[in-house]
């Protein structure tokens, strides 16, 4: 800009002083994204429409959702600002800032925007007196009533909010053998601002099966899971036996497995599966044997393992008796580790035997 247009812009803003227009001003608003519960720094600038104008001053209020949630005052460079706690579900909403002149030469103005709102973060804990193994009530019925409780907190982060509000909690049976997934909603206690929620369900006829036990937070103020497992057997059904070979991602692995029920209900047996890689051979031992899951033509055997030498390992292996072609039959597995990890290198779905046989 050149020296004749800098002083057109002071003859401009002299000349509106003189008769007495207020300069206008223009004021922004934006601000980032803010979880359930938390506290947002709502921030506005408001600016002259010309320049050099006398200094600005004044206050900002703000609203959100329509709502003020208080005021404050423009430093010499037209910035408000103000923190407040957003108790809104997740969601977007408006928000509006309305600049208010303390300085007659200069005019009002107001200034939009949205304020996205997410979910806050829950932890789901699953209680500890939940089972992990149910035995059917009579031979080749089903199990129940069965109690699954969990625990839900928000997660800490210096602003609590009304934990009643993580509802519904859902409880998810989803079967590993065959068989659809059901759920169920719990029943809730405790709760409120920084507390705990309770969920607990009561499930009856569970049938046979070994169950992924998902327990999730419904609803727009909070969002959690967490997973666990539950195995239902019957130790009138038949045993599984079987040994073979399978080949996954070009390497080979070999199993060999004996499980059944002894007369008091309680099973017994073994599994071994051994994995031959560039590094090396690993190993998964089972001990000690905690169910036989049957349906139909496909087991699920549920327990703890040795990998490698450590122990405490979670596993739960997938088989599948495809009949007199033992080219149908089916090996898979899935293993966790002593920390609640799933051990990906270990863990594939049931796939078609190179060799061997399955027998239930």
């Amino acid at each position: 800009m050149d020296r004749d247009s800098g002083a057109g812009i002071i003859d401009v803003v002299a000349a509106l002083q003189a008769l007495g227009v207020p300069i206008p001003t223009t004021t922004v608003m934006a601000n980032g994204p803010v979880q359930f519960s938390d506290v947002v720094t709502l921030s506005s600038t408001t600016i002259p429409q010309v320049s050099p104008a006398t200094p600005i001053s004044g206050s900002v209020e703000f609203f959100v959702n329509n709502v003020s949630v208080g005021s404050a005052s423009v430093n010499s460079s037209g910035v408000a600002t103000i923190n407040t706690r957003i108790l809104l579900a997740a969601g977007s909403y408006s928000l509006r800032a309305a600049f208010t002149s303390s300085n007659p030469d200069i005019t009002n103005s107001i200034g939009t925007s949205t304020l996205p709102v997410s979910k806050e973060n829950a932890v789901v804990t699953p209680s500890a007196s939940n089972p992990t193994v149910v035995k059917v009530n009579s031979p080749r019925g089903s199990a129940g009533p069965i109690t699954l409780c969990a625990t839900v907190a928000e997660e800490t982060d210096g602003n609590p909010g009304d934990i009643s509000l993580a509802t519904p909690v859902n409880f998810t049976l989803s079967p590993v053998g065959p068989g659809a997934p059901s759920t169920q909603i719990g029943a809730l206690n405790g709760g409120g601002v920084g507390g705990t929620l309770t969920a607990c369900v009561a499930l009856n006829n569970v049938p046979v099966n070994v169950y992924n036990v998902g327990v999730s937070v419904g609803g727009n103020n909070f969002t959690g899971s967490v997973g666990g497992a539950l195995g239902i057997f019957d130790p009138a059904l038949k045993a599984f036996k079987g040994a073979g070979t399978v080949v996954r991602n070009g390497r080979p692995g070999t199993f060999i497995f004996n499980v059944k029920y002894r007369r008091d209900g309680t099973p017994q047996g073994g599994l071994f599966y051994a994995e031959r890689r560039s590094t090396g051979f690993v190993t998964l031992q089972a001990s000690p044997m905690q169910s036989l899951s049957v349906v139909g033509n496909t087991g699920v055997i549920f327990g703890r393992a040795t990998v490698n030498g450590v122990a405490n390992h979670t596993f739960r292996a997938i088989i599948v008796d495809g009949g007199k072609a033992a080219r149908n039959d089916r090996f898979g597995l899935q293993v966790i580790s002593p920390s609640g990890a799933v051990v990906a290198d270990l863990t594939f779905d049931p796939i078609a035997l190179r060799g061997g046989n399955i027998k239930r």
